[in-house]
């Protein structure tokens, strides 16, 4: 009877083991794949952000545009600054400079978005074209 007793609570103690190895096992599994997901959510984010820097850069660009078109030969470079409206805290600003020559404007658009203390969240989008001045007859 002892004997048995014995080889039953073996059999027990090597169930017990192989349980916990695998516990440990599926433990792991899951860890790694939260940590791919979250991973992956980071870059999802990142890849939004750029595209929304693009989006505001192209604004900008076509706000610049519209005061060359409409101004009267003097043109002042722009520093517009968005509030906090955007997703997690993050502001935005877009900078419009001018540079005149005899009958052109060069024009630069920096757009960037991100928080100001963590440098890694920040995106930044530069756009440059050149425009003939429009002709005031």
């Amino acid at each position: 009877m002892k004997a048995l007793l014995s080889k039953n609570n073996r059999r027990s103690g090597s169930v017990l083991v192989a349980v916990l190895v695998c516990l440990g096992v599926i433990g792991a599994l899951i860890f790694a794949s939260m940590q791919l997901t979250l991973r992956q959510r980071k870059q999802l984010d990142r890849e939004m952000q750029m595209e929304q820097t693009f989006w505001l850069a192209e604004a900008g660009m076509d706000h610049a545009l519209n005061l060359i078109e409409n101004s009267d030969g003097d043109l002042d470079s722009e520093q517009i600054l968005l509030s906090p409206t955007l997703s997690d805290r993050k502001t935005a600003e877009v900078k419009i400079e001018f540079s005149q020559k005899s009958d052109v404007v060069d024009v630069e658009v920096t757009a960037w978005i991100g928080l100001d203390d963590r440098p890694e969240t920040q995106t930044r989008q530069n756009l440059k074209t050149e425009v003939k001045k429009p002709s005031r007859e």
